[in-house]
């Protein structure tokens, strides 16, 4: 059973909005974002993310886990054409 968390709302410019302490952010590039995991978790069972959008949002505007491991995860956000794009999004890592 996992015993810890951490999660937070990402700014489009890769500012730490609100959330736990235990992360920090890299913007890498247009649409991608390194989240890192302060101190690693031991063992990571998920991690899970969703772009956070202004009035009437596309469903097809969305974030993806690129890649996660007990130290970071990859999150890219893009628009409803699949273009990377400088997006909010809010996340949540769970293990132990």
């Amino acid at each position: 059973m996992p015993s810890r968390f951490t999660g937070g709302r990402i700014t489009n410019t890769g500012g730490i909005a609100s959330g736990t302490v235990d992360f920090s952010i890299s913007h890498e590039s247009v649409g991608h974002y390194d989240i890192i995991f302060t101190p690693r978790f031991q063992s990571l069972a998920a991690v899970v993310a969703t772009q956070v959008t202004g009035f009437e949002p596309n469903t097809l505007d969305n974030a993806v886990i690129i890649a996660a491991s007990e130290v970071q995860c990859r999150v890219k956000v893009g628009d409803s054409h699949g273009n990377a794009s400088d997006r909010g999004f809010s996340f949540v890592a769970i293990g132990n």
